[in-house]
């Protein structure tokens, strides 16, 4: 057992450590892992850190809530006289932030399509495709050129490298790349190419893949954050007695970061969740102990957490054994819960010697990495 434990480890840390050829976003990336070892470094972008104080100051002179157009004109009024190529650069990735933050004025063009209703319609291909697509496309081409302008301003490659990444995230952080894998379903286990050539895309669809393939192959940053993972946690318990445990899990996960609560560009908060799993308590003070399932277990939604389908069986009482209800609520912050529970027990004689109300102190992270980043 123990040799086979070592094999398991030995095997992660071997996967973990294994570089990636870079080749291709699809193909690529592992589907078992460790996230603590997943990150890459990203260099220091010069580009991002050209201070716009002054113009900052002209922004605000238009007002409390200027309209997009007027804050672009005056962005791109600043693009004309500059001469530094990096400042150059800069105002463009102002230009962009403002396109797609901020409250669409045009009709005709969207730039942040997850800010857009989910409604279907079957398009000139017969695939089906959210009514609004076509503008996205019309805006994805605008932000694109201009990230394009952008690099090509880069005086170093560590910002044009930061501009990629950014370009990246933008496609799949506004639903661009969702919406596409909605369109033609595409298969993570092939390359991009041989997705474009089977499913046929074509035009602005196979232009936004390939732009999000090319900056992966020039950065190696994965710019998906989800996963499936496997979470091994340590449990204390206080009621009238003091437990501690540990627990097992298999998770989904929003963001590889606990501490990051919302999702930038998307604004949506991210979400830890177990779909199944199997706990054991040990009471520091007795002779007893119990053994627990879930199903559906919220470990976090911003700072909030809710186990309420939470089953289980103590063992090692006197006047006997009992099964048991236990749902939880609290707050989270990163991989640190404290949450209220409440102990309905089954078996009236075990209901003294146990707890019923009770708080627990949770230490949960799925490290161990069980499918590609979505």
């Amino acid at each position: 057992m123990k040799n086979f434990r070592n094999t398991i480890i030995l095997f992660l840390l071997i996967k973990a450590f294994v570089v990636n050829s870079q080749t291709d976003l699809f193909v690529d990336p592992s589907s078992i892992g460790l996230t603590f070892l997943d990150g890459k470094k990203i260099e220091d972008c010069n580009v991002c850190k050209e201070d716009f104080t002054a113009l900052d100051e002209k922004i605000d002179k238009l007002g409390k809530n200027p309209s997009v157009n007027s804050v672009v004109e005056l962005l791109q009024a600043e693009f004309d006289n500059e001469t530094v190529n990096n400042r150059k650069a800069r105002i463009l990735l102002i230009m962009i932030r403002y396109l797609v933050e901020s409250e669409n004025e045009n009709p005709d063009v969207i730039y942040h399509f997850s800010q857009y209703e989910n409604e279907d319609i079957e398009n000139e291909n017969g695939f089906f495709e959210n009514k609004d697509f076509e503008k996205a496309r019309k805006g994805a081409m605008e932000i694109l050129a201009l990230f394009d302008r952008a690099i090509d301003l880069a005086e170093d490659e560590n910002s044009k490298n930061n501009l990629k990444i950014n370009r990246m995230y933008y496609i799949t952080s506004t639903d661009l790349f969702e919406e596409l894998n909605h369109i033609y379903g595409l298969n993570t286990n092939i390359s991009v190419d041989e997705n474009i050539e089977t499913f046929e895309v074509r035009g602005t669809d196979k232009i936004i893949l390939e732009t999000l393939n090319n900056d992966y192959i020039s950065t190696g940053i994965v710019p998906f954050k989800a996963y499936d993972g496997i979470n091994l946690g340590l449990n204390y318990l206080q009621g009238r007695n003091n437990w501690l445990g540990s627990e097992i899990s298999f998770d989904f996960v929003d963001h590889p970061n606990p501490f990051r609560l919302i999702s930038p560009l998307s604004n949506t908060m991210n979400g830890h969740y177990s779909l199944l799993g199997f706990g054991f308590l040990k009471n520091l003070t007795q002779q007893s102990f119990d053994v627990n399932g879930y199903v559906l277990n919220v470990r976090k939604l911003g700072i909030f957490n809710a186990n309420l389908f939470q089953f289980g069986y103590h063992k090692g009482y006197s006047t006997g054994n009992s099964w048991f209800y236990r749902p939880e609520i609290g707050l989270t912050y990163g991989p640190i819960s404290i949450s209220y529970g409440y102990n309905a027990i089954f078996k009236k004689s075990v209901r003294p010697f146990t707890e019923t109300h009770f708080v627990t102190i949770k230490l949960n992270y799925p490290f161990i990495r069980i499918s590609k980043y979505y």
